[in-house]
């Protein structure tokens, strides 16, 4: 069927702040579409790990942070 030819894509990725609106959507065939959707994914997975990186979430640490505990205080011992 010719219909099942096309997609919509966003013009501006919502991702990177566009909006869901006719005015964003135009048609482009589907196989150019996914192959161009998968490129903008691994794009927009390094900028996230970019991201989180630089905020220090990524990676994450395999080392457990040891901690001597928690102080005995004056009232522990009054009892």
């Amino acid at each position: 069927m010719a219909g099942d030819a096309w997609d919509l894509d966003h013009i501006k990725a919502l991702w990177r702040g566009g909006e869901h609106r006719e005015s964003n959507l135009h048609p482009v065939l589907k196989q150019p579409h996914r192959e161009k959707s998968a490129e903008e994914q691994s794009v927009q997975a390094k900028c996230d790990r970019i991201r989180k990186k630089h905020l220090g979430l990524w990676p994450q640490s395999k080392a457990k942070i040891k901690s001597r505990g928690f102080a005995s205080t004056r009232n522990d011992h009054a009892e």
